[in-house]
């Protein structure tokens, strides 16, 4: 009954209740390249195809059915420039794919195999793969309930260009099928992949040695989470730390706020972000994923009021305040003020009120450099620059954060990155750009220890309550 290609365990054991349902989801190029060998491993005559034109794309995109009738499964062939409507409908009971896909398309699949089935995501991880890094090792949920067990649902597995090598990889016994070699690689082209000088050096750990090499093109890899992110404590208003809130406001989305604290020893800390994922206002939702915006100014403002008075409970008076130096000075026509005057004129009007800095360096290159040396460790081996383990969305704009590729002719010409960085989690690295920008801090403290000078190090502050002093020197 198991002919072939279908003589393995999986298809063998295949669950009655899940459909036999293949969907292999690739670049529209690799898909016209794959299909001249499909037809070398499945000789014409085990199976039926037809060719049927995609409406949402006007026809230039074709979608390939092939069915084996005698074996009852069937395999359907999928773009990623295919309309979303594309990937919504259907039961499906494995998905493939040759290369890692846009998220939204691996979100997708993951609901077509809702009756039951398996994804296998085959490829090089670079850098539009950064959400299988959370997904595969940084994420709790590898492990689902099944059957009322706890049992590991999802698994990663790390294998080298040496593998797919002609010479080594050995042959597939495909029974009616024949003999199929494992191999489709020369190991000269392995060798010479590994010796050239025309590719980044992490591109070649990621493609010949199957490095999970998320951070490939990511501007700030020095980032650490293990090092740089920390649980939340005490904010204790006694040890005379200051403060610095820093602002990118926007027209159609909500501004992004970072407060960050400074300790007597230096170090840097940020403690709260806004939004942030456990604000009620957008529902949990990540601030890349945020788009529109149905709040004024007044809101935002009487926002971050609550969010210092009440929360972090730091007085205004030590507090720097920061605003992105391009849209701060964008002139509102129906108030004759600046973006950053009229943040400024609302939250007088609160009683509260709040002076923006619009004067920072707004150079990309150089303030790249600097929140690197933010994110150096000291000799002490301790990191100068932290972040608050809640503030997610500092965390994995740090995580994400990348250079643009270069691409076409570019590449060819160009080796690695441009020095443009993408769009996507720029907004929470540019708050913390102007940051680092911005060097020195307008409050500075005096402190005075205890007279028996009894100091707790590692609570790192005094055992008994100290006279501080907020005085500029």
């Amino acid at each position: 009954e198991y002919d072939g290609f279908f003589n393995y365990g999986i298809y063998k054991k295949w669950p009655k209740k899940w459909p036999k349902k293949i969907w292999f989801i690739s670049k529209k190029d690799n898909i016209d390249q794959l299909w001249s060998e499909f037809e070398f491993w499945f000789p014409k005559g085990h199976y039926d195809t037809e060719l049927v034109p995609d409406k949402s794309k006007d026809g230039k995109t074709y979608v390939r059915h092939v069915k084996w009738a005698d074996m009852g499964w069937e395999m359907v062939f999928k773009t990623w420039d295919q309309d979303e409507a594309v990937f919504e409908g259907g039961n499906v009971g494995i998905v493939l794919f040759d290369e890692p896909p846009p998220q939204h398309i691996y979100a997708s699949a993951q609901w077509r195999i809702r009756k039951g089935g398996i994804i296998i995501l085959a490829g090089t991880p670079l850098t539009g793969a950064g959400y299988l890094q959370d997904e595969f090792i940084m994420n709790d949920r590898l492990w689902s309930k099944v059957g009322g067990h706890r049992k590991k649902t999802k698994f990663w597995m790390r294998t080298d260009m040496y593998s797919n090598c002609i010479e080594t990889a050995g042959y597939w016994d495909l029974g009616i099928y024949g003999l199929h070699r494992k191999g489709v690689l020369s190991l000269d082209y392995v060798e010479n992949r590994r010796d050239t000088n025309k590719e980044d050096p992490d591109v070649i750990e990621a493609r010949v040695f199957g490095l999970m090499k998320h951070l490939t093109g990511v501007v700030y890899k020095q980032f650490k989470s293990d090092i740089h992110v920390v649980d939340h404590d005490f904010i204790d208003q006694t040890n005379g730390n200051n403060y610095r809130m820093i602002i990118d406001p926007h027209d159609r989305r909500p501004p992004f706020v970072i407060w960050v604290e400074l300790d007597r020893f230096n170090r840097q800390k940020i403690i709260r972000e806004y939004p942030s994922w456990d604000d009620p206002w957008y529902h949990g939702r990540a601030y890349h994923t945020i788009d529109t915006d149905k709040y004024t100014i007044a809101v935002h403002i009487q926002r971050m009021i609550e969010i210092e008075r009440d929360e972090l409970k730091i007085h205004p008076d030590n507090i720097d305040r920061i605003m992105d130096p391009n849209f701060g000075k964008k002139p509102i026509r129906s108030t004759n003020r600046t973006v950053s005057e009229e943040y400024a004129h609302i939250s007088r009007e609160k009683k509260y009120p709040m002076q923006f800095d619009v004067s920072v360096d707004n150079d990309i290159k150089s303030g790249h450099a600097q929140v690197k040396e933010l994110l150096r460790i000291d000799n002490y081996g301790d990191p100068i620059f932290t972040v608050y383990r809640k503030c997610r969305n500092v965390i994995m704009a740090f995580q994400r954060y990348a250079y643009r590729e270069y691409s076409g002719k570019d590449s060819k010409e160009n080796r690695g990155y441009a020095e443009e960085v993408k769009e996507l989690h720029k907004d929470p690295m540019d708050v913390v750009r102007y940051h680092a920008k911005k060097g020195e801090w307008k409050h500075r403290f005096v402190f005075a220890l205890p007279e028996n000078k009894d100091y707790d190090f590692k609570r790192e502050r005094p055992t008994q309550k100290t006279q501080t002093s907020n005085k500029i020197y």
